[in-house]
């Protein structure tokens, strides 16, 4: 015996159709089917390169061992790669530079640009080059 279709509350049908009821039963325990996404338990590959850049490697130098991060230990191997002459590392190494450098003090000069634009103007009037007379309310183009 079929079921009975249902209805939403205005009366229009509901659109589930005869599949009504089947997630209930969709993921049935032992049907050795392949589950889409990623197993449980299992990482993904930004947590494992995450947890691999937390890693410490240990450096030797000048005869005495210290341990540092992998980014660390990698961006100190780009940097002797570009002092080696690798052109490419070179580059990213200064863009990088560059990039996470604080941005140099510029000194405020908007007074001084104030006082000149000023002087400008006040120059410019007694001349005729700028005065009382209205801007053509033309295209610019030149009507002459």
């Amino acid at each position: 015996m079929a079921k009975p279709p249902k209805f939403r509350g205005d009366g229009a049908p509901d659109g589930r159709g005869h599949a009504d009821g089947s997630r209930a039963t969709r993921f049935a325990a032992g049907d050795n089917r392949r589950r889409p996404g990623r197993t449980k338990g299992s990482k993904s590959l930004k947590h494992i390169y995450l947890d691999v850049a937390a890693t410490p490697v240990l450096l030797d130098r000048d005869g005495r061992k210290k341990k540092i991060s992998t980014t660390h230990g990698i961006v100190m191997k780009q940097r002797e790669k570009a002092l080696k002459g690798d052109q490419r590392a070179s580059e990213h190494f200064l863009d990088r530079i560059t990039e996470y450098s604080p941005p140099d003090a510029q000194l405020d000069l908007t007074a001084k640009l104030l006082e000149e634009d000023a002087l400008l103007l006040a120059a410019a009037r007694p001349r005729g080059i700028i005065g009382e007379t209205e801007p053509d309310s033309g295209s610019g183009e030149g009507d002459s």
